[in-house]
């Protein structure tokens, strides 16, 4: 994370915050979504959901030297698998296109609610986040 956070410094200030977001939303809907193993690098699909924008390269590009199970990299440069659907509903409760998140999340089992309670959580470990970064 901290890595990210150096490479994001260099420019858009904004595309942390809200990969940090899409990270603690891929990691916990992961944890309760039907069909998805434990430790499924969820959490790492968000965090690299913008390394293309931090970068300013093709997202091929960008993970070329990065050592990812295949199907996050699958899902990163948007081949159809579980991961990229967990990624595509959490992309768009964000930009609050709410009757696709929900569709996109009922595909794993899992309820709108559940849904609106992570993006919620995210929000709340994504401020901790930063508060904590910026008080050292």
């Amino acid at each position: 994370m901290w890595s990210l956070a150096s490479v994001a410094q260099g420019g858009n200030a904004e595309v942390l915050p809200v990969a940090i977001i899409r990270a603690r939303c891929c990691e916990i809907l992961g944890d309760s979504a039907a069909g998805v193993k434990r430790d499924s690098g969820l959490f790492l699909l968000g965090m690299c959901s913008l390394l293309d924008v931090m970068l300013g390269r093709p997202m091929a590009a960008a993970l070329a030297d990065l050592p990812l199970a295949a199907e996050i990299r699958d899902a990163l440069v948007s081949k159809p698998n579980v991961a990229r659907s967990i990624l595509d509903a959490v992309i768009a409760y964000e930009r609050g296109d709410f009757d696709a998140a929900a569709a996109l999340a009922e595909r794993f089992g899992l309820r709108t609610e559940t849904l609106a309670a992570t993006y919620g959580d995210a929000l709340r470990y994504a401020r901790e986040l930063s508060r904590d970064v910026l008080a050292a």
